[in-house]
């Protein structure tokens, strides 16, 4: 079979192809589509074949013999797709990611697999998670959350600092992953090993070995046109090119396109040019000048940072001798820097007080604040103390980095920097507030109850390691009772510990109860909790709406299709009418078809922007109802968890709304 090279092109509706042979090379095929393409990737057991994701379908489709393979309709669109064998199977499957979903197909097309995820699903890739033999599941989304899968159950999460974009396995239970914000970096198991941040953007992955030392690089390929092999230990530059300005890369394949025998490097462009790089070209050639470059570029940064050090010593001493000159001895600052975790009325507060006169504090911290990871707070004038507001968005335990600017008393030209680490707890947006002062406080929204055989020493315990609460509220040996508000939508929130091992979540929302649940059961290594969520007939009939508009929705796109096919044959037949009239040299009747072809045109335009006005508040629904899956199962662990998931599904698929709603409050009868 004569191998193909494809990759999306232009406005994201072609393919373009490129033949292996000689006397094809020169030669682009271009694949139409008539929906926008979201997703390709190439089929591993078929050369010839495409695997094709759109906004409503997922397709695969041999070029050789010009016919669809597969064809399915996925109703909520598909964001990401991978195509092989996974956990214990060794049969092909294609597993989609989408709308806060993760569908698999095996090649017949039947569903095997379904599962509800936090956001839309933006990356996907099958590694050897920890060395079983088989290939896992792994899945992105745009949250920023990256989930393994083993037999449908999530057994691992990890979060990163913004939307996920491509995952790729490496070796030895390695994967590498890029985010939206030009991040990319490389896990092993659960432990990151390495990350660079860069302005441009990462628009393609690849794993390659460059060096021919058995475990393949990273192949980055940005927006700017340039693509690098990093080492996989390290994250280190090992081969690096660039693109002509006219050419943008679109996609990184490794495939033996030019029947060698082993595997080639592909660089494709936007323009359909494709190049391909052989280890050996690239250990002798490239990666030798690398090597090169690196070591001059090595000793040139050394000697660089030896002057700039040289200079900064220099002048510090010039600063000392001067104060020493026109001064008396300065009391230089303590360096008793008090920080504390607070909270305003909406804001996550960092106090510092003491050491002197706060010139500057700078803070560092992964993942927390929104442009970037640092901020800076300049004090005119110096104050002794400063409040500066985390912006702390969702839950997630970070250190803070905090370089503190003291002035020396009695001396406002030298500094002293004091270096300070503390830790932000996981729920540090829960802001503790009074208990309702009523015998029966007004029910919240969600009641979530579970039973956890866990002393309240021990719960106590949790809470404080995790929330900003203060001790006397931990204080009673028979049961614990907080309430706070989730910043900064103030979302009230009360946890009930009881000593017998009842606990009692109310709130507002779902997913801040699920999270704690998850967390409880992950902290005191819990493999299987059931729960009870009690529900506010307001918010019962919120949500039984919000289903039961799915169907609606569903036959008005329905109508409307049929709206449209008989609106687009009504304007054919006006064209073959327009071309008889011009044939018999009839103007006038001409005319009149032109213009009714023009008003069946526009008529064509507005059902099409109703459809796809109708087709937005659809996937809008669809989201909706599988979040309140992935939140409800949530609040279950283990077995119980995978149940509610699974019955879900086989009510979303039967349009039984109802069940589908007692499924998720009461779980599944065992």
């Amino acid at each position: 079979m004569e191998p193909f090279i494809s990759a999306i092109f232009g406005v994201w509706t072609q393919v373009f192809v490129r033949h292996a042979s000689l006397v094809q090379q020169d030669q682009i095929q271009y694949l139409n589509i008539d929906q926008n393409i979201t997703v390709l990737c190439n089929h591993p057991q078929h050369p010839a074949a495409v695997v094709l994701g759109t906004t409503s379908h997922l397709l695969i489709y041999d070029i050789a013999e010009n016919k669809t393979i597969m064809s399915k309709e996925i109703e909520n669109g598909v964001g990401a797709v991978v195509i092989g064998s996974f956990d214990d199977s060794d049969q092909m499957n294609v597993i989609v990611g989408g709308n806060c979903f993760l569908q698999c197909f095996n090649m017949e097309g039947n569903e095997r697999y379904w599962n509800v995820m936090s956001d839309q699903v933006s990356a996907l890739a099958l590694i050897d998670f920890d060395g079983d033999g088989h290939n896992h599941l792994l899945a992105g989304t745009d949250d920023g959350n990256l989930r393994l899968f083993r037999n449908g159950r999530m057994t691992t999460e990890m979060k990163e600092t913004d939307a996920v974009t491509f995952l790729i396995a490496l070796t030895d239970h390695c994967f590498g992953y890029a985010l939206a914000n030009g991040t990319v970096g490389v896990y092993h198991k659960r432990n990151r090993l390495w990350r660079v941040k860069s302005k441009n953007q990462i628009v393609a992955l690849a794993s390659y070995d460059v060096d021919n030392d058995g475990h393949p690089e990273l192949i980055c390929g940005w927006s700017h046109g340039r693509f690098d092999a990093r080492h996989w230990q390290t994250g280190e530059v090992v081969f690096k090119e660039k693109l002509d300005a006219q050419h943008s890369i679109v996609a990184l394949l490794v495939e033996d396109w030019l029947q060698m025998g082993h595997a080639q490097l592909i660089v494709c462009s936007q323009l359909g040019q494709v190049w391909s790089y052989l280890p050996s070209d690239l250990e002798l050639t490239s990666l030798e000048r690398i090597k090169d470059e690196h070591a001059t570029q090595a000793e040139e940064e050394a000697i660089r940072r030896l002057i700039v050090r040289k200079q900064n010593l220099l002048a510090e001493l010039e600063h000392i001798r001067h104060h020493a000159e026109n001064s008396t001895v300065a009391e230089i600052a303590d360096d008793r820097v008090q920080l504390t975790v607070k909270h305003d009325q909406e804001h996550v507060l960092l106090e510092l007080e003491g050491g002197g006169l706060i010139r500057a504090v700078i803070i560092f911290a992964e993942g927390l604040f929104p442009n970037g990871e640092s901020h800076a707070l300049h004090q005119d004038p110096p104050t002794s103390s400063a409040r500066i507001p985390l912006p702390v968005q969702r839950n997630l335990a970070v250190d803070l980095h905090v370089n503190v600017l003291l002035d020396s008393h009695g001396n406002n030209e030298l500094l002293k920097v004091i270096e300070v680490v503390h830790p932000l707890p996981t729920f540090s947006r829960c802001k503790s507030v009074p208990w309702p002062s009523t015998e029966n406080p007004s029910a919240l929204h969600f009641r979530v109850r579970i039973r956890l055989q866990e002393r309240i020493q021990r719960i106590g315990f949790w809470i404080a390691q995790n929330f900003i609460v203060s001790p006397e509220l931990l204080a009673s040996e028979s049961s614990i009772e907080l309430a706070f508000e989730v910043l900064p939508c103030r979302t009230p929130l009360r946890m009930n510990f009881l000593n017998e091992g009842s606990f009692l979540i109310e709130s507002d929302r779902l997913d801040p109860v699920s999270e704690l649940v998850q967390h409880l059961a992950n902290f005191f290594n819990v493999q299987h909790l059931a729960s009870d969520i009690e529900i506010s007939d307001h918010h019962l009939k919120e949500l039984t709406e919000l289903m039961e508009g799915v169907g609606g929705h569903q036959a008005v796109r329905q109508r409307l299709t049929v709206d449209m096919a008989d609106q687009v044959n009504e304007v054919r037949n006006l064209f073959y009418e327009s071309e008889n009239a011009r044939l018999m040299n009839d103007m006038a009747e001409m005319r009149r078809s032109y213009a009714a072809i023009q008003s069946g045109n526009q008529k064509l335009i507005d059902l099409q922007t109703i459809r796809d006005s109708n087709y937005s508040e659809l996937m809008d629904r669809l989201k909706q109802i599988n979040l309140h899956v992935q939140n409800s199962s949530s609040c279950r662990v283990g077995k119980y968890q995978t149940d509610v998931i699974q019955a879900s599904r086989q009510a979303i698929r039967a349009e039984d709304f109802e069940q589908l709603i007692k499924i998720t409050l009461y779980g599944v009868d065992q």
